[in-house]
């Protein structure tokens, strides 16, 4: 097995927690079905025709939610973990990065 120094150690496993985010973010979405769903900027002024568009996206997304729902809670309560544990790997990263925090010689 193969020694890293520390804040290598810690910048890996922040790398590894975003991706492993991303990927329960990315089936959060799927479960809703917004991965089908063309980017719509809400920012810009709409017509009648965008409005209607957004108003049924929006129901589709919430049916897809409700049919979901024990499964979208699973899945937010271990990004929400996993968001706690990224600012952990990040600080840590960060204390052995600027010296402040040095591991074993």
């Amino acid at each position: 097995m193969e020694s890293l120094p520390l804040g290598q150690y810690y910048a890996r496993k922040v790398g590894e927690t975003q991706r492993e985010i991303q990927r329960f973010e990315r089936e959060r979405r799927r479960l809703v079905r917004v991965d089908d769903h063309a980017f719509i900027n809400l920012e810009l002024p709409r017509g009648d025709a965008d409005d209607l568009e957004v108003a049924r996206r929006a129901a589709n997304v919430e049916a897809a939610a409700l049919e979901q729902r024990e499964e979208l809670l699973r899945l937010t309560v271990e990004i929400l973990k996993l968001q706690d544990r990224l600012q952990y790997y990040r600080q840590l990263e960060a204390l052995h990065a600027d010296g402040t925090l040095r591991g074993p010689n």
